[in-house]
This record gives C-alpha cells, structure tokens and sequence, in this order.
C-alpha cells in the first residue's frame, strides 16, 4: 500500500528533562565510579569513596574504604561540551524558548472531525491546539509552560485537505506569526479508490516541502512538530 511507502519525519524535544549517566574508571590499584546528574543548566559529577584491596590472614583481599585519602569530587563545567556527550536534539531544546503561539496545520484529525460526535469538527478535542483537557493536546501542554500563549492557539487545519493544501495553511500561520507549528497530513492523499488516485509519494514531498520553506523564509525561528502519516483505519 501506498500509505505505507510515504515517509515522515519526526519531530523535536521541546523540554530537556533530567539526564543521569553512571560511568565507571578502574586501574589495577584502585577503582572509582562517577555519577553525572545533570539538569538543563547545571552539571555535576560525583565520585564515590576510592576503595584499596586488604590483605586479611588467610591471605583473601578484602576491598574497604579508604577514608583518609578521599579525593575531592571533580565538576564538570558547563563550557567544555566536548567532555559530556551532547546530542543536536539536546543542544536544541537546551536553547528552546516555550512558544506564546501556534497553529495546527493538516487536515480532519487535526480539526478534531467526529471527536465530539455528530461528524463535525471539534477543534477543543484537537490533538494539536485542543482545549478540552479530555485530550493531552500540545497547546495545553504549552499552556502550563507559557501561559502567555493562551488564547493564541490557531487551528487552520482543513477537514478533506491534501498535502496541496499545505500552502494555504502555512501562510495562515506566517500571518498569524506563529511561534510553533504542527503538522499532519497525507491520509487524504493516500485514502482513495484506486492506487492510481493517489498522491504520487514525490508530489506529496514536494508539496509539503514548499509549505515548510515558506514558514522557514517568513518565521525562521518558528518550531515546526511534523507527525507521522497515521494508519486511518485505526484512527
């Protein structure tokens, strides 16, 4: 099936939550375990009391701690990234600003369509930009982080839109001057009678490519959360 051959790409962290990584340093003559607890803006690294092989007497070695030359634990400074591991996608959320606006873009799912019953849309039960808190939406998630975005949660999805749509949708939002975007299309595209009738899979690409680049041109420091192409038979 078609369906299963569109690609997608996936999106950003926006919070960088705790990191804990355990690394261990052994020599023949002692041994020392670190722990880094780490949290966006603060490092630490701790070392745990050195311990010595003792000869008891019946010859066994017993390791002990050896208090009286406890070394003092060693910190990691924030300026030499090249010491910690580092990702792109922490680096990014570690500079990531909770957006004060966004706009849903896509098609029926993002307009919530049949989610409160009667086959209409119901934008409050909208995954991206909902305001019921019966659904886990972005904008209320964003909302308890920034409440400056209240009221600026935008939904020009389109019940029936097509990756073509996406155009239309992405100037609605550069007009709007929206902070971060989400995106899900293709079910349209790809749901039809015959395989002929679908989206071929690069006019589909290229279609939501110019749609991304005329909100990267406009808003270039606009966040953009593009979803996965959704099975519709399980939706």
């Amino acid at each position: 099936m078609l369906l299963r051959s569109i690609t997608a790409m996936v999106a950003l962290l926006l919070v960088a939550g705790p990191v804990v990584v355990a690394y261990s340093g052994e020599t023949p003559g002692k041994r020392a375990n670190y722990v880094t607890q780490a949290t966006p803006g603060s490092s630490s690294l701790k070392q745990s009391s050195p311990v010595v092989p003792q000869q008891g007497g019946d010859e066994s070695l017993t390791a002990v701690p050896r208090n009286d030359q406890t070394a003092p634990a060693p910190v990691l400074s924030a300026e030499p990234q090249s010491r910690m591991p580092t990702s792109p996608a922490r680096e990014s959320a570690a500079k990531f600003t909770v957006p004060g606006s966004m706009a849903g873009l896509g098609d029926s799912i993002t307009r919530g369509f049949n989610a409160c019953g009667f086959y209409a849309d119901c934008e409050e039960r909208s995954w991206s930009t909902g305001t019921s808190t019966e659904v886990d939406s972005h904008y209320l998630g964003l909302r308890a982080l920034n409440p400056a975005i209240d009221g600026k949660n935008f939904n020009d999805a389109k019940t029936g839109a097509v990756a073509a749509d996406m155009v239309g949708q992405a100037k609605q939002a550069v007009g709007q001057k929206a902070e971060y975007v989400t995106l899900l299309i293709g079910a349209n595209d790809a749901c039809k009678p015959t395989e002929s009738a679908m989206t071929p899979v690069q006019t589909y690409r290229q279609q939501v490519n110019v749609a991304l680049g005329i909100i990267k041109k406009s808003l270039p420091k606009t966040r953009i959360f593009i979803a996965s192409i959704p099975d519709v038979k399980k939706v």
